[in-house]
């Protein structure tokens, strides 16, 4: 049996064999493969993997938005940051999972005031928030201590008709726990509720 260790030296040894005997034939098996290196911890060849397919054949914008959950995992946000405002370099345009990788990655380096400005600035990418984008920003806040700030985003979400899931609640009300308003909270989200 590997050891974890062991598993990690070989994982890049392994695509990199792929990529030589050209396994990696489409945008899919590329994604798949960041995907992978991202999950175990490794972004930087998740990054170099990123390079060699634009090279190769041009980069999806999977594969870019791998490479960024790849980075946020590894708390590796102003990197995350950095990659999506050079998304022009590979000829992409950002869609909604790449605007929602970018908000979590703010999540993870516990950054909700980014996050929460950044789901404004969405629009300038003609991309409009959905119930991920609000959940994301509202568990952001909720992790750091701004209640007030999460039910301000969900009143939002509200007010631009998007149905909140049973995630967003709970953010929501996790958010008003953490704050230890409660009572308040619980009242307001039945006055959001019912609108």
């Amino acid at each position: 049996m590997l050891s974890r260790s062991k598993f990690l030296r070989l994982v890049p040894h392994r695509l990199a064999r792929c990529h030589r005997w050209q396994l990696l034939r489409d945008a899919r098996d590329w994604v798949v493969a960041i995907s992978a290196l991202g999950r175990v911890g490794l972004w930087e060849h998740a990054g170099r993997m990123l390079e060699a397919m634009k090279a190769e054949q041009g980069v999806a914008v999977q594969a870019f938005n791998a490479t960024m959950s790849s980075l946020g995992r590894a708390y590796r946000w102003p990197a995350a940051v950095e990659l999506f405002h050079g998304i022009h370099r590979y000829v992409l345009r950002p869609d909604a999972v790449t605007c929602n990788t970018l908000l979590s990655a703010y999540d993870r380096g516990g950054h909700w005031q980014r996050a929460q400005a950044f789901l404004d600035e969405m629009a300038n990418y003609g991309i409009q928030p959905n119930v991920v984008s609000y959940s994301t920003v509202m568990s952001s806040c909720e992790r750091g201590r701004a209640w007030e700030q999460a039910l301000q985003v969900f009143s939002r979400m509200l007010h631009c008709n998007i149905d909140g899931d049973g995630v967003v609640f709970n953010a929501a009300l996790a958010a008003c726990d953490r704050g230890s308003r409660w009572l308040e909270a619980a009242g307001a989200l039945i006055d959001l509720a019912l609108r």
